[in-house]
């Protein structure tokens, strides 16, 4: 059982005992407010001896505070740049009060609902109010409209006039009948409005991150790792973005590749999925004789830093960002020496390797001179591997001269003066029950099926090559809003460090754009989850079975594959700017945050884009500042307006010289004044303030009783006979201690010739 804690705030004895008694959490529970957590503690304070208090209570572990989550998301009021100043302007707030909120906003709707129906009571009255006789039914109308406050009740008192006249009840319901209709309209329709304000007033599910530790993992060289400081350094920079792809990998699935997008996983960014054009008839991007199969052309667009990726600032000062993937299978066949008996140290003796021509290795890994050979497999891999699916890459990038990626020089008829460009590898191992005739993915050794190629009996189909390849370009492009000002459209790291006229937060952002762009390299994918992530692994019939069997591909799931590569690389950039604003905090050893090694931006207009992050949260709800401005302004002012239109009315009316018939009879309507006229008829009086909403005795202290000698004249409760016998006393009686008035003085009987 969970025991409170004393607060730092209280103190004493009697703040121990009351902290600690067993009805305090009982009692309390409904007591929460946005104040404090625990309201109780101001009564210990009072009675017992006190510190300086503060809010920070030990809340039980299912406790439900209202400011939970507060400290990862901005609570209060700021401005969501992409509707602009006064648009944008919003209010963030827990779901749980934001749910109150909403309620409060509804309830208000209908309040002022009310007051707007006293004002059409009013005009319904006045219109009318007439000196002609009239019937008892008219005047209960009268009556109805001036003392009914609510729709509800002005049907029901309609139904009982209606009811009460036997005889002519369907003649009255027809009288009342557009009056049922529009008071049930109105009530409708401010009940209504009052459910469905919360389509009005929230803005989104938009929140704003308040930053963590800011900023991204210290990059460091993998050249060296024999020192402990560089692979710790190393170890977080590698698992944290290995950990992002996964995650990221994980999103693209749910949310992408013609996913509903529905699920609460996609309600985390600012937008579900980023968008982009698929071609998949594209024209070789290489020499013709290279490919085998049209390309397949992957293209964003412009994607806005704020409407895209969540980054909060102005329209003005937004940056856009547009990546391309193009990708189409190689005849890889077509640069290979073939199988090769060689003698190496590395290699037991009799192994056959494969080579693949597709440029010079940079580094010489110590095999049969490998630097001539991007890709190189030994038989024996292909042949006992235990994987079904394995996966390499080798990358020539623009105007790259580190040393973080596996590089090569690309043969003459893959090179490319604009573009960063990607092999990626494939070694098939999985059997399939039928030839498959996708070019990656190809299968169709099937005629020559030995004892070791079938399964049960089952001929199966192999690959026909150890290896398979797909070459792809990647290209971006970073531009100003306006368009104005914007990069070539080149591989990444032929980008400028900078671009000339920007603004301190456009330079800001396309720095962010950049660490973005880096993120979503094809190659970090390839290397970090590049076998995992295989749409292909789907199909397959086991993970440790060692059955090696997967279900038929279709002729060009190559498609998918890419597509997939695409969608993984989208959603990593979503994730890019709140992985800056707050990055996830995992152990990289005992008692050792990856936080330690994130390097945080010194550059103040870094800085504030730290602050000015969005995204989305089902815990949280944002309302629209304007919105909740014009529906609570015109609920005011339907109140102050329900307040002041009888008096101008009465005012413009005084002033023309007109209308007195109807100011008297909109005064004497009213409950007050008709309870005057009850007492003036009992002989009780004199009354001052009969045009008033309250009439009052002009003799204070007086006291009497209007209904005593109803029922004493009732003979056992017959108040009928009551009112008989008091109507032929009244002339002749008079009542105690009162003054006897007539119904209508003489400045009502003149304002009635008046009229």
């Amino acid at each position: 059982m969970h025991q409170h804690q004393q607060p730092p705030g209280v103190s004493g004895k009697l703040g121990t005992a009351l902290f600690q008694a067993p009805w305090f959490s009982t009692w309390t529970a409904p007591l929460r407010f946005p104040f404090c957590g625990r309201p109780l503690a101001i009564v210990a304070r009072v009675l017992s001896t006190l510190r300086p208090a503060t809010c920070r209570f030990p809340p039980a572990a299912d406790d439900m505070r209202w400011w939970d989550g507060c400290d990862e998301v901005r609570c209060g009021f700021w401005v969501n740049f992409e509707g602009g100043a006064i648009y944008g302007s919003t209010l963030t707030l827990p779901s749980q009060w934001a749910l109150i909120f909403t309620a409060f906003v509804a309830l208000f709707i209908k309040l002022a609902g009310g007051y707007l129906w006293q004002m059409l009571c009013f005009a319904l009255h006045q219109s009318s109010s007439s000196s002609r006789l009239r019937d008892d039914v008219f005047y209960q109308f009268q009556v109805i409209f001036r003392n009914t406050e609510h729709e509800s009740s002005f049907i029901w008192n309609l139904h009982k006039v209606a009811l009460a006249h036997r005889g002519a009840r369907f003649k009255t319901y027809q009288r009342a009948g557009w009056l049922f209709a529009l008071a049930a309209l109105h009530g409708l329709g401010f009940s209504l409005a009052g459910g469905l304000s919360s389509r009005f007033i929230v803005a989104s599910n938009e929140v704003q991150l308040i930053p963590g530790k800011c900023g991204w993992i210290k990059e460091v060289p993998l050249t060296d790792l024999t020192d402990d400081g560089i692979f710790d350094a190393a170890n977080a920079l590698v698992v944290s973005t290995r950990n992002g792809y996964r995650r990221s990998a994980t999103y693209s699935r749910s949310c992408y590749a013609g996913a509903e997008g529905d699920t609460a996983a996609c309600k985390t960014y600012v937008r579900p999925s980023l968008p982009y054009n698929t071609t998949f008839d594209a024209p070789c991007p290489f020499d013709a004789k290279i490919c085998d199969a049209t390309a397949a052309v992957l293209d964003t667009g412009f994607l806005r830093s704020d409407e895209h990726l969540g980054i909060n600032t102005r329209p003005e000062d937004a940056m856009l960002l547009r990546k391309a993937l193009t990708c189409v299978p190689l005849a890889g066949e077509e640069y290979t020496d073939g199988w090769m008996t060689v003698n190496s140290s590395l290699i037991p003796a009799g192994i056959r390797v494969k080579g693949y021509k597709f440029g010079d290795r940079i580094e010489n890994v110590g095999t049969i001179d490998a630097d001539q050979y991007t890709f190189v497999l030994a038989e024996l891999s292909l042949q006992t591997g235990g994987l079904p699916y394995s996966l390499g890459s080798q990358s020539a990038f623009q105007n790259y001269s580190g040393d973080q990626a596996a590089l090569f020089n690309p043969i003459r008829e893959l090179q490319s003066t604009d573009a960063d460009l990607s092999l990626v590898s494939l070694t098939n191992r999985v059997s399939f029950r039928v030839p498959v005739l996708d070019p990656w993915f190809t299968a169709q050794n099937c005629a020559n099926a030995t004892s070791t190629d079938t399964i049960n009996g089952t001929v199966v189909c192999k690959s026909n090559n150890a290896f398979s390849f797909m070459g792809c370009q990647e290209r971006v492009q970073i531009c100003t809003a306006d368009m104005k000002t914007c990069t070539a459209t080149t591989g990444f790291y032929a980008l400028q460090e900078g671009l000339e006229g920007l603004n301190p937060t456009q330079e800001a952002l396309y720095r962010v754009l950049w660490k973005t762009i880096w993120n979503a390299q094809l190659n970090l994918q390839i290397g970090l989850i590049g076998r995992e992530n295989l749409v292909a692994n789907e199909y397959l019939w086991d993970s440790s079975f060692s059955l090696g069997l997967s279900a038929n591909l279709p002729p060009e799931h190559w498609h998918h594959e890419v597509a997939n590569w695409m969608n993984t690389s989208l959603a990593v950039m979503q994730r890019a700017a709140t992985s800056f604003a707050r990055p996830a905090e995992f152990n990289t050893g005992p008692d050792v945050s990856s936080l330690k090694y994130i390097s945080e931006p010194t550059d103040p207009t870094m800085q504030l884009l730290c602050h000015r992050v969005k995204m989305r949260s089902a815990a949280f709800t944002s309302f629209s500042v304007l919105a909740v401005f014009l529906t609570f302004s015109f609920g005011l002012l339907i109140m102050a307006a329900n307040g002041f239109v009888p008096i101008v009315v009465a005012f413009w009316q005084q002033r023309a010289g007109q209308g007195a018939y109807k100011r008297l009879d909109w005064a004497e309507s009213h409950a007050f004044q008709l309870q005057r006229m009850a007492a003036e008829g009992r002989g009780i009086g004199p009354w001052t303030g009969k045009e008033d909403d309250v009439p009052r005795l002009s003799k204070q202290g007086s006291v009497f009783n209007l209904t005593s000698e109803s029922l004493r004249r009732g003979a056992g409760g017959n108040t009928a006979h009551a009112y008989e016998m008091i109507a032929k006393e009244e002339s002749s009686r008079q009542s105690e201690g009162l003054e006897r008035v007539k119904v209508r003085d003489a400045k009502s009987a003149k304002q009635m010739e008046l009229v």
